[in-house]
């Protein structure tokens, strides 16, 4: 789909995080988990390239160390880096020699490979009921670091590294242009179900070999995250130590993007397409649907993205999609939580798809539809959900999680 000249549109390749060129990957075990001894828990994301870097981290008051860390470094680089190292199984958090830690971490890093120990991010994720000790780490960086390399299974390896006992590492990888250039973009991600608001729970490393400036990939990542990882609502509760942070090498040869022109309206798009394309995977699980929530035809964004957010976040509107059934009061009783003045004459809500939806309200009242009409259109495992306020030409989308079928409901 094109839309004033722009490709908006993604191709899928294969690769995950190693799918843009000069991006190398590995995770080993330091058997951080007692119980399951083999399993990746210590990850390394590695440019042969200085890359320009972007983070935004979780929005809660208290943080863990790796993030501190990582806000200072990325400071004191004024946005490059090398690497992306993180942890499983257990979180960095709430650790009173935390920061020592991670800073350790860093360092053995800088010791064993050209990175200085301020070109690492550093991430960590798990449960809270241990500490991160560094003599894992210390034993394992030298086999970490002589295994990088520039595979798919390198790349499936840190999404088992990403896996904890309530959420799966996953990776996508995909190709767009930018003029005559071929660009990809890789990454790997974990969210699970209290993933809202804001990043919470929610670790996500992005590669990229655009060419593109620190100063505008940040404007880039601020700008886009508004519109998808800040719009993913499973649950509503918050986590310390989240982020999502993107590297860019540089090695697809397009011309460096230094201003918002019209390469960068370009790059900014695909990175859009990529996030929402995450968000919906995350979302999806094996007993439940990803919910996806177009609202369209608001005065002002604010309006869209509340609207669309409380409506995924919906308890009543979840239980009736796990069930394969239309909760219309639970949607428009969503629309009028928000505080929103709305006509609803004006207003029109349908499902399906974009080239093929059902109407389900229009100018003020709800219209008849056969219930097995409603069935067939909600029994993919993502639901697609419009509604049109009619009243402006914003419009946002949010990304929830239906109940699982498999506690009837239960969250």
């Amino acid at each position: 789909m094109r839309k004033n000249g722009i490709d908006r549109e993604l191709r899928n390749v294969d690769g995950g995080i190693c799918a843009p060129k000069g991006f190398l990957a590995n995770a080993v075990s330091c058997g951080i988990n007692k119980e399951e001894a083999e399993k990746e828990d210590f990850g390394l994301i590695f440019s042969e390239k200085r890359a320009s870097s972007a983070c935004v981290y979780s929005t809660c008051g208290v943080v863990g160390a790796p993030i501190e860390i990582t806000k200072l470094y990325q400071q004191r680089m004024a946005g490059f880096s090398r690497a992306i190292v993180f942890n499983g199984e257990v979180a960095n958090v709430f650790q009173k020699d935390g920061k020592k830690v991670a800073e350790e971490i860093c360092r053995l890093v800088e010791r064993n490979t050209i990175a200085l120990k301020e070109e690492v991010a550093i991430a960590s994720t798990g449960r809270i009921d241990q500490e991160v000790k560094l003599e894992p780490f210390e034993r394992k960086i030298k086999e970490l670091v002589a295994g990088l390399h520039h595979s798919v299974e390198n790349s499936e390896k840190l999404t088992r590294a990403l896996t904890c006992a309530d959420a799966r590492g996953k990776q996508l990888s995909f190709e767009f242009d930018l003029g005559a250039y071929p660009c990809r973009i890789g990454a790997v991600f974990k969210g699970n179900t209290k993933t809202c608001p804001n990043l919470a729970t929610f670790l996500c490393f992005i590669t990229t070999d655009a060419n593109i400036s620190p100063k505008m990939l940040q404007k880039a990542l601020d700008t886009e995250i508004r519109d998808s990882f800040n719009l993913l609502n499973v649950d509503g509760q918050p986590s310390p130590n989240d982020m999502v942070c993107i590297l860019a090498n540089g090695q697809a040869g397009n011309y460096r993007i230094d201003y918002p022109d019209s390469e960068y309206k370009k790059f900014a798009i695909a990175l859009h397409l990529a996030s929402i394309e995450i968000c919906k995977t995350i979302a999806k699980s094996e007993n439940a649907k990803a919910i996806v929530c177009n609202v369209r035809g608001g005065k002002s964004k604010q309006t869209t993205r509340a609207i669309a957010k409380n409506i995924v976040g919906s308890q009543s509107v979840k239980e009736a999609f796990s069930k394969q059934k239309l909760d219309l009061e639970g949607i428009l009783f969503a629309i009028v939580g928000t505080g929103t003045e709305v006509d609803f004459e004006q207003v029109q809500i349908s499902i399906g798809n974009e080239d093929d939806r059902i109407v389900v309200w229009e100018e003020g009242k709800a219209l008849f539809i056969e219930p097995q009409a409603i069935e067939r259109a909600l029994h993919e495992d993502e639901v697609e959900l419009f509604v049109d306020l009619g009243e402006g030409n914003y419009s946002s989308t949010a990304i929830g999680r239906s109940f699982s079928t498999v506690n009837n409901g239960k969250n």
